[in-house]
């Protein structure tokens, strides 16, 4: 006769499936994204100060929460590790006493201290504490502090976790807000200043930011599909980018949102795919390139103003904003406060266009406004990060991941949106990418006793 067959489990009667630690990070994004932005809508008075402080401790609180839940799962596997490795016959079972329970969690947290993930976060804790601590003495009103936080916390998930989780944030904030306009919930701002052109705001105060949210879904939405993306979706996107061209006209952003997509598309032929196998361990520097393009014009705006004000023209005036930034507040190691006044979040304050245009002053270069706002030692972390990231990408062959970071390497240059986390999910997989670069050099350099022995 055959072995009988055990009696089928009820679903009702099995264990409940733990909920992942990877869901209070979710939470701790969802909830920074939508505080952050929510400021920037014509629903900004909802966000009052003290509401604001509450969902940042919240935040804080719960990214601290990921932390302590993610090193007691990793604490359980160095206990299941021992379970497997001492696992024998009952009748050499050592008996389960107080000591004995003792003793099995000094090694399981000894074992989790040898592990690379412990000990890069050891490594790792005091730098983003230095970093946190700097940033947040010129935060300036932007909190990059607290992206550093996330950045850190996302190094132990999987990105394209966070990048479906992103993707699904902004279409979501974009197709709210357009509804809310379409509904006549929402006002639709429609700016004609200093640009003649009308440019609608779907319930946002300034046409940039749809923009950038259209840029952030076409950036996360290229490296989930890769080169298996389906015509119909690239299509989408594209039409997408020409929909909102048409409405807000944020065109810097658009024109590489486009740029984007055809050389991501273009990575299907392998003529194309090899020329970027070739270039790659250029593109792995376009964040140093061209950051230090950007300041070198900068600089050299004192001196050939003539020479550079066709290229000054074109970018919008950053290479000359940039000069009189470096110009007036200098530069220095920890960054200091330098008051900007732009655009931005006028519509809101029922401020006169006109009126800023006097005295209009604001760095749009990301690596200009961190060198002068932030200080020399967050900017070569900020490129630092991005540059290892893009080292990581040509290492492992997505050429797709590392198109995409040069062309946020050029966005950069032209615009501060890129360093706020609802409008650059991207920024969060440099995370990964140094602890991954970290963990190569703490297996290398810093072996476990077992391996010392």
């Amino acid at each position: 006769m055959g072995a009988r067959a055990e009696p089928a489990v009820s679903p009702a009667l099995r264990a409940p499936r733990r909920l992942e630690p990877e869901w209070l990070y979710f939470l701790a994004m969802g909830i920074w994204v939508v505080m952050r932005t929510v400021p920037l809508t014509v629903f900004h008075d909802l966000m009052t100060d003290g509401l604001f402080k509450v969902l940042s401790y919240l935040t804080l609180l719960l990214l601290v929460a990921f932390e302590v839940a993610y090193g007691i799962r990793e604490l359980r596997r160095c206990q299941s590790s021992r379970d497997a490795s001492t696992a024998g016959p009952v009748e050499w079972a050592v008996p389960d006493t107080r000591d004995d329970r003792r003793a099995a969690r000094r090694a399981d947290f000894s074992a989790l201290l040898e592990t690379t993930y412990a000990k890069v976060t050891v490594i790792a804790i005091p730098i983003v504490v230095a970093l946190f601590l700097i940033l947040k003495v010129n935060n300036n009103g932007r909190f990059p502090q607290y992206v550093l936080l996330f950045v850190f916390c996302a190094r132990n998930i999987d990105f394209r976790r966070v990048a479906r989780f992103g993707l699904v944030m902004s279409v979501a904030i974009l197709a709210v807000m357009v509804a809310l306009c379409v509904l006549g919930v929402a006002e639709d701002f429609i700016v004609t200043y200093p640009d003649p052109r009308p440019r609608h705001c779907l319930g946002f105060l300034w046409p940039l930011y749809p923009g950038m949210l259209v840029f952030n879904i076409t950036a996360l939405t290229l490296y989930l599909g890769g080169m298996r993306e389906s015509k119909r979706t690239t299509g989408a996107l594209f039409a997408l980018n020409l929909v909102i061209l048409w409405l807000c006209s944020p065109r810097l952003s658009t024109m590489l949102a486009l740029l984007m997509i055809a050389l991501c598309v273009s990575l299907r032929f392998d003529a194309f795919a090899r020329l970027v196998r070739r270039a790659s361990p250029l593109l792995v520097w376009s964040f140093v390139i061209i950051g230090a393009l950007c300041i070198v014009l900068a600089f050299a705006y004192d001196y050939y103003p003539d020479a550079l004000a066709e290229a000054n023209g074109v970018f919008g005036s950053r290479i000359r904003y940039g000069n009189e930034a470096i110009t007036t507040y200098g530069i220095t190691p920890f960054g200091q406060t330098v008051e900007m006044r732009g655009y931005g979040k006028a519509l809101g304050t029922g401020t006169d266009l006109e009126e800023i245009e006097a005295s209009y002053f604001y760095i749009d270069s990301t690596y200009i406004q961190y060198l002068v706002r932030q200080g020399v030692v967050a900017l070569v972390a900020l490129v630092g990060a991005y540059t290892v990231t893009a080292h990581e990408a040509r290492r492992s062959g997505d050429w797709t991941l590392l198109l995409i970071l040069t062309i946020l390497a050029m966005h950069l240059a032209i615009d501060d949106l890129t360093t706020r986390l609802q409008f650059n999910t991207m920024i969060l997989e440099t995370g990964g990418a140094v602890s991954s670069v970290a963990g190569r050099l703490v297996e290398r350099y810093w072996p476990s006793a077992r391996e010392r022995a």
